[in-house]
């Protein structure tokens, strides 16, 4: 038993026991101890203890082990009785109280005295006397032998839930209950209430930041989803559009921004890797068609078709597996690129589409040759005029030097 703890007798509330014993752990032996101090399985026993009166002699293991230092242990097969057992078993001291005993001095004589002098001589007492003295034996052996039967309840119930009928029985137990309950549910309610303003302000508080991130443009509304993601994800768009233009008008300008905004636009090498994804092979490029064809679902591209044939320096250059310089009008008209007798290009021949209700121009294709004749020429602008035509857009004018190859057209 830890110290400090109270030692009170749970039947007989005895305060002055040798020894107190907790209730067993085993299922079925508890079970008996409940039904012999007529509580319930329900019941809240942990804190219950049954003092050394209620067991007879035979229910412990050795009387003698608290004399030499021990703790009185009880049998694994003993169960208490309700009522307290008259012939009780006597613990034995300690040897320490027994050495103290030894040397205080004795006062038998002083008990003898008083024992002897209460003693009623035969040849002096009468028959009355006598009688009434074997009364007050009698009723005084039948005080000893009555024992309390009022039982205080296991627990006092700390919470609501834990209430039962037991805690209204009386009109105390039923006010007590009753100023329990009331200062829980005032409790509660105050609860309730703060947890309510809370969550208004922070209802309040995403409502106003919902609010600031619509006022700013699409490209930083990504930047600040991305910031709260905080993971690894593709960039949109317009995120990635406003990190090219941004890099290709001050690329110093876009490391410092960078930078400021803790790495959440793509490395320059990411940009790099962009770049190189287009592909810009020799023939029309489909990258330029569909930027046409976006412009166009916007409003109706008025394009004008511009033909110009620039010069190239003439040589034959071998690079990623292949080579270049050669003649190449496109995938489907070019010579073998693994081939370093190709015929080399002098001239460039270019197609731009410039906007003529717009503020745009976009080269749409353009060809590697040597030589082409008039009736070659007619045959790529008309591949170029119905490319255009798929993507909604009309092409009105045309416009090309005056070379005689041109005017086959």
């Amino acid at each position: 038993m830890n110290k400090g703890e109270k030692r009170i007798c749970f039947l007989c509330n005895s305060k002055t026991s040798q020894s107190y014993h907790k209730f067993p752990k085993s299922e079925s032996l508890r079970s008996l101890w409940l039904q012999a101090c007529n509580l319930t399985p329900e019941d809240n026993v942990n804190s219950l203890k049954i003092c050394s009166k209620h067991f007879k002699e035979d229910d412990f293991v050795d009387l003698n082990a608290r004399r030499f230092g021990g703790i009185i242990r009880l049998k694994t097969n003993a169960v208490p009785s309700p009522s307290v057992i008259e012939c009780n078993v006597t613990v034995a001291k300690p040897v320490s109280e027994f050495s103290k005993e030894l040397n205080m001095p004795s006062t038998s004589t002083a008990h003898e005295m008083k024992i002897c002098s209460n003693v009623v001589h035969p040849s002096t007492c009468t028959n009355e006397e006598i009688m009434s003295n074997n009364e007050q034996e009698m009723i005084l052996e039948t005080e000893v032998q009555r024992t309390p039967t009022k039982r205080k309840h296991v627990l006092t119930p700390w919470y609501v839930g834990d209430l039962s009928d037991l805690d209204v029985t009386t009109s105390r137990k039923a006010k007590r209950s009753l100023q329990m309950a009331q200062a829980t549910i005032t409790k509660q309610r105050k609860k309730i209430k703060s947890l309510q303003q809370q969550r208004r302000r922070l209802t309040l508080k995403i409502r106003c930041l919902k609010d600031l991130v619509a006022s700013v443009p699409e490209h930083v509304q990504e930047i600040i989803k991305r910031n709260l993601r905080n993971k690894k994800q593709q960039y949109s768009s317009e995120l990635r559009q406003f990190a090219l233009t941004l890099q290709y008008y001050s690329p110093r300008a876009y490391n410092y921004i960078r930078h400021k905004w803790r790495n959440l636009l793509p490395h320059s090498s990411t940009i790099k890797n962009w770049y190189s994804n287009i592909n810009c092979k020799p023939g029309f490029q489909k990258q330029a068609l569909d930027a046409i064809a976006n412009e166009n679902k916007k409003k109706k591209v008025l394009l004008n078709i511009v033909i110009d044939e620039i010069a190239i320096r003439s040589q034959i250059i071998y690079g990623s597996n292949r080579f270049y310089g050669g003649v190449d009008l496109g995938s489907h008209m070019s010579f073998e690129s693994d081939n370093d007798n190709l015929p080399k290009a002098t001239h460039a021949l270019v197609f731009m589409a410039v906007a003529i209700n717009g503020s745009f121009k976009v080269p749409i294709a353009y060809f590697l040759i040597k030589s082409l004749t008039g009736e070659e020429r007619a045959n790529l602008l008309s591949k170029c005029l119905e490319l255009i035509n798929d993507t909604g857009a009309k092409a009105v004018s045309i416009v090309f030097d005056g070379a005689p190859t041109n005017l086959v057209f």
